[in-house]
């Protein structure tokens, strides 16, 4: 009754596309803010698959030594330098470069059944999390799912309340009088015939 249903304003959406400025319609920006999106949460996939699989390439390795540990041991022992435990290690348990590094630098309190399960543990989940993440870079749909509920957390995470109130109360129906606005007015009717208002 009091406010305006609608309100028109006008906007330039200037926005760069491809390293140049261009102005785009909102189905346009929709698109490539979509086709953005799309390539963050690729980017991010990919940078955790990688840390995955070296997190899980290092416990592969991790779980030789614990399979063999009485003979790498020794076989560290026996060796005059880090880099000759190192190759030794390489050689003789076929591990890279990495595994032989991480073994190298594992505590003795790592050496433990409790330690050894959560080794395993972790190598069963790093497993499960390439696969899923694997699964994710394959396919559109469950890119575009991920976009949706990270949208729909930023919406949580960030709205407001509502600033006004909607009443539900009838609708009166408004005749021309009640746009008159109420004003004191003083009417003066001159000799000549003619009325003024002030």
């Amino acid at each position: 009754k009091h406010t305006a249903l609608q309100t028109s304003f006008g906007i330039i959406m200037l926005a760069i596309v491809e390293k140049q400025p261009k102005v785009l319609t909102l189905l346009e920006v929709m698109r490539y803010f979509i086709s953005h999106r799309q390539d963050v949460v690729r980017r991010r996939t990919r940078y955790e698959l990688k840390r995955a699989e070296l997190r899980a390439h290092i416990l592969e390795g991790l779980t030789i030594a614990l399979d063999n540990l009485d003979k790498i041991i020794s076989l560290i022992r026996a060796s005059r330098t880090v880099d000759a435990a190192r190759n030794g290690l390489i050689t003789s348990f076929h591990l890279t470069k990495i595994q032989a590094q991480s073994i190298l630098d594992l505590q003795l309190q790592k050496l433990t059944r409790l330690e050894r399960e959560k080794i395993q543990s972790e190598y069963k989940e790093l497993k499960k999390t390439i696969s899923r993440l694997k699964k994710i870079l394959g396919s559109e749909e469950l890119i575009l799912d991920i976009i949706v509920d990270e949208l729909k957390q930023i919406k949580e995470d960030y709205q407001d309340e509502r600033k006004t109130e909607i009443m539900k109360e009838e609708i009166t129906e408004i005749t021309p009088e009640d746009l008159i606005k109420e004003e004191d007015v003083a009417i003066t009717y001159t000799s000549s015939g003619y009325i003024k208002r002030t």
